[in-house]
């Protein structure tokens, strides 16, 4: 390198020049890519969190509703009222069919009072039976228990066998008369196909397994004809799901570790399709985290778009680089090197004038008054210096 030309210096720079460019153009694309890839995962996080709370508090106004409906049916009040037991089974066993098959309604509950605090009679036990024979225990839902102490309705997820049930319940009253507490449910099976509705995207719910009993999980999902997953995650278990590709929601099973707000676990490609994923968190009535859900989010036409247009800026930047970079050599060649080159020649045709004895030699006229202009005036006068010392030394002679 050290005896190298100087333009073989230069053309070198400007090359290594145009790859710290390239890499760093490169390098903040790249962030740019990321920046939008995480982007497009907390929206569809975000989008799926609203687009769920708005399924819920639509179901949760249609439960409220239907509440409304029948506590204000005077022979279901008043046989209540009456604690009569088999003839509110006999009222409520027909209806609630009805109700199960129009209206999605899977419970209906029928509370004592907070001091008594059990089970008057129950429209919904395991296999969606009602049985009048099951009564008297204590229940500890968080919405009997909220709508007996604050005496105001109470909704929200309660946790089944084998899933989550969204729940709403009402105080019971009747001429300042505290009957109890009426509650009904409907599973939310169908909350993330209404959601997926919404936004084309893909979801699954996972719940933490502290809360279920394995064998209660493996009988439930046997009867629902749902094969057995209790050992496919160590913390957790998937509940309900759009997609039957698992392995793309790519959750580690932790739902503690998903934060309020949600968290984004980045992207996954398979052959032809780029997604994107996170999760939120599911807080049932009594404000326990027992579960996410998993959003799947299809950014494939958005990274291409992306590409595309990063594709075209790295092309014209790099372009623009090399349009400098040569109008850059063109410029220093023609003022710089070519001048250069003249001067040396001209410089030696002088020389070999003086040595052959020619002192009348005439520089020529300077006209550039730049960096390489003052170099060659002052070669132009050395040399006429040169030429007068040797006339005088040839005269002392």
């Amino acid at each position: 390198m050290r005896n190298a030309g100087i333009k073989v210096k230069i053309v070198l720079s400007l090359l290594v020049v145009l790859a710290l460019g390239g890499a760093g153009i490169a390098w903040m694309l790249q962030r740019n890519y990321t920046q939008s890839v995480e982007s497009a995962a907390t929206s569809a996080v975000a989008s799926a969190e609203a687009n769920f709370a708005a399924v819920q508090a639509g179901e949760t106004s249609r439960l409220f509703a239907l509440l409304d409906a029948l506590t204000s049916d005077t022979e279901i009040t008043a046989t209540f009222a009456n604690r009569d037991r088999e003839g509110l089974a006999a009222i409520t066993g027909p209806r609630f069919e009805k109700l199960k098959s129009g209206q999605g309604m899977t419970r209906w509950y029928f509370y004592l009072p907070l001091s008594e605090g059990t089970v008057f009679l129950r429209a919904y036990l395991g296999d969606d039976a009602l049985n009048p024979e099951e009564y008297g225990d204590t229940s500890d839902r968080p919405t009997y228990l909220n709508a007996a102490k604050s005496q105001q309705r109470s909704s929200g997820f309660e946790l089944g066998k084998s899933a989550l049930a969204l729940r709403a319940a009402v105080p019971y009253r009747i001429e300042g008369k505290d009957l109890g507490v009426m509650a009904v449910g409907t599973e939310i099976g169908g909350f993330l196909a209404d959601v997926a509705a919404q936004t084309g995207d893909e979801y699954a719910m996972y719940l933490d397994k502290q809360y279920f009993d394995q064998e209660e999980w493996s009988a439930a999902r046997r009867a629902a004809g749902k094969s057995d997953n209790w050992n496919d995650l160590d913390e957790a278990v998937l509940a309900d799901a759009t997609s039957d590709n698992e392995r793309l929601m790519g959750f580690s099973g932790r739902v503690a570790a998903v934060p309020d707000g949600g968290t984004v676990f980045g992207e996954v490609t398979t052959a032809n399709r780029i997604y994107v994923r996170g999760a939120f968190p599911v807080y049932d009535a009594g404000k326990k985290k027992v579960g996410a859900i998993v959003v799947l989010h299809d950014i494939t036409e958005s990274v291409e778009a992306l590409r595309d247009s990063q594709r075209t800026v790295l092309t014209g930047v790099v372009a623009l680089m090399v349009a400098m970079s040569i109008v850059i050599l063109v410029l220093l060649n023609r003022l710089v090197f070519t001048r250069l080159a003249a001067m040396m020649s001209t410089v030696r045709e002088l020389g070999v004038s003086l040595a052959g004895g020619d002192y009348d030699v005439v520089p020529p006229q300077q006209h550039s008054q730049d960096e390489i202009g003052s170099f060659e005036q002052f070669m132009w006068d050395f040399i006429a210096l040169m030429a007068t010392t040797l006339r005088s030394l040839d005269k002392r002679q």
